[in-house]
């Protein structure tokens, strides 16, 4: 558990927390590890997460003997990591640290920072930036030697990492190479953060024309419909065509974790973040490290996030229709196939029933009024059978479930227009 600037207020017996977090889990274990102290009545959580930032930036200022480090960082313990590193690399060096926490870091940003520190021997003195996993360079160097060595590192920097712009002077007088430069690679960041607690999407990187930022923009609405989509994208015509496919490819699974990022660079699709359960890690996982197309790899780095603390079968209940009323579960056209688009709604049901695991829940199937009313009732059946295994497979006691197919019962709009017969055809969830 880690949290900045905590603060703990009592009044009697009854305290308020209030904190920086870097994860929901860290929220709960606090106001739990207080709630469990002995003479403490009630705990008013207010701890709220760091924000969320797009683009991610670290930067570097080298002058004399003083390394300045300002932006961004993710975490307490990869801060100090990092600064160890800074300090390791440059250990006559005075290291200030003018860091702000936030999330939305790309996948290796850690390691990204500290193959900067490690560049920076070099220098005598440095400008460096790191945005969304691309490293820029600007600085002169000791000597052509450490010009001739700070070049052959940057021509090989980490996967995770993209080279920007290096301008870098050779010091010695009678250098004959007096600037070396390395022209940024030809593929361009695309990144997309979710929130889950604030319910936002940032999307960051750039599009390469007008249709090509719609259809993306447009995924991302799809995926996220519940959700405020905050598009930092910019344009650039050399962004690459392919951009799109990636995004869209690599955006539903995204939508499948509480918090997360994604991030695509260099032909690389890194996605990070925690999913709801085991199962949805997994398949995640093997979705993204996978064949992909166009010559894309794919590296997740998947946890399994907290379980929420348990309620009572009214507050699961409510859940449940929250769920069910902000989004559908989709199934094939006339079939009991459930759609692969809808995985992130059942991760949010097997979330749900988790937390109550004292109530029994009847998953209630309904269709619409075309076709026959013992097709559809049997279609019904099948559909809330095929819900109840994804649950049983994602850990839920399986006794505790029942599957009820009712057909073309019980309508909640007209079946005479497509979107109603559309709002008809439903999984909906019964706590008893």
């Amino acid at each position: 558990m880690a949290l900045d600037k905590p603060s703990l207020n009592f009044s009697g017996r009854d305290g308020t927390l209030s904190a920086n977090a870097f994860s929901f889990r860290d929220i709960s274990e606090a106001a739990t590890a207080v709630g469990h102290t002995a003479g403490v009545r009630l705990v008013k959580n207010e701890a709220k997460l760091v924000p969320t930032v797009q683009p991610y930036n670290f930067g570097i200022e080298k002058t004399g003997n003083t390394i300045t480090l300002t932006g961004n960082v993710p975490r307490p313990d990869i801060r100090q990591s990092i600064l160890d590193s800074f300090k390791a690399e440059n250990p006559s060096a005075n290291v200030v640290d003018k860091l702000t926490y936030a999330l939305g870091a790309p996948a290796g940003f850690e390691n990204a920072a500290k193959f900067a520190a490690k560049q920076l021997s070099d220098l005598s003195t440095a400008s460096m930036t790191l945005s969304n996993g691309t490293l820029s360079v600007n600085g002169i160097a000791q000597d052509r030697t450490n010009l001739a060595n700070l070049m052959t590192a940057l021509k090989s920097p980490p996967q995770d990492v993209a080279l920007g712009q290096v301008n870098v002077q050779g010091n010695s007088p009678d250098s004959t190479v007096k600037t070396a430069s390395v022209q940024p690679s030809d593929d361009t960041v695309f990144s997309a953060v979710r929130n889950g607690q604030e319910k936002t999407l940032t999307l960051g990187g750039n599009y390469q024309n007008d249709q090509q930022h719609q259809e993306i923009l447009a995924a991302a609405k799809r995926n996220f419909a519940s959700h405020t989509v905050i598009d930092n994208m910019t344009k650039a015509e050399n962004a690459p065509t392919d951009i799109l496919a990636a995004a869209t490819l690599a955006l539903p699974h995204l939508s499948r974790l509480s918090d997360g990022a994604l991030h695509i660079n260099n032909k690389t699709v890194n996605l990070s973040g925690s999913a709801l359960h085991e199962n949805a890690a997994q398949a995640i996982k093997s979705a993204i490290t996978g064949p992909l197309p166009n010559g894309y790899t794919g590296q997740a780095d998947i946890a399994i996030a907290k379980p929420g603390a348990p309620i009572d079968n009214a507050g699961c209940q409510s859940l449940f229709s929250e769920i069910t009323h902000n989004d559908t579960i989709h199934f094939e056209t006339g079939s009991a196939r459930i759609d692969k688009d809808s995985a992130r709604v059942l991760d949010s049901v097997v979330a749900t029933a988790q937390r109550c695991p004292s109530g029994k829940v009847e998953i209630q199937g309904y269709t619409d009024s075309e076709g026959s009313p013992k097709a559809n009732l049997a279609l019904s059946q099948q559909r809330s059978n095929a819900v109840r295994q994804y649950m049983v497979n994602a850990g839920v006691d399986g006794s505790r479930l029942t599957a009820v197919g009712y057909g073309q019962a019980k309508p909640i709009a007209s079946n005479d227009t497509q979107s109603g017969r559309a709002k008809n055809r439903r999984i909906e969830f019964l706590v008893k």
